[in-house]
């Protein structure tokens, strides 16, 4: 996508990051990535290279990612419910029981375990800034 000429060059600069942060995040592969973008693979990969659009493309994968975990949080309490529900019907076979409880039980631990590690981390930023 060809930049305006009364682009100033600063402008120019933050609006090919992130013309190549898009192309890269909604493209499969680099090289039609480079396509989308109008320019060959090896110019993508040396922008890549870059400090700045590396961190932008850092930043922005974040953000999906901090997006996505938001959508799945609130299935959180329907896939709990659905589970608890086969756990608990004595018409279900009990492999299929055990396999919720296990379900269940792995999930909570791993809840468990990234809340503490959250709190951890959290106590030892206060520490460092002290």
């Amino acid at each position: 996508m060809p930049i305006p000429s009364n682009t100033t060059h600063e402008n120019a600069t933050v609006l090919r990051t992130e013309q190549t942060v898009a192309a890269i995040l909604s493209h499969p592969t680099l090289a039609k990535s480079a396509r989308a973008l109008g320019i060959n693979e090896a110019t993508l990969w040396r922008r890549m290279q870059a400090p700045e659009l590396r961190c932008a493309l850092q930043d922005a994968r974040r953000r999906i990612s901090q997006q996505t975990l938001l959508r799945l949080q609130t299935t959180f309490t329907g896939a709990i419910d659905t589970l608890s529900e086969i756990m608990n019907n004595v018409g279900e076979s009990g492999s299929t029981r055990v396999s919720a409880a296990r379900t269940l039980l792995d999930a909570a631990a791993k809840a468990l375990e990234a809340d503490e590690l959250r709190q951890r981390i959290e106590c030892l930023e206060r520490l460092i800034r002290k």
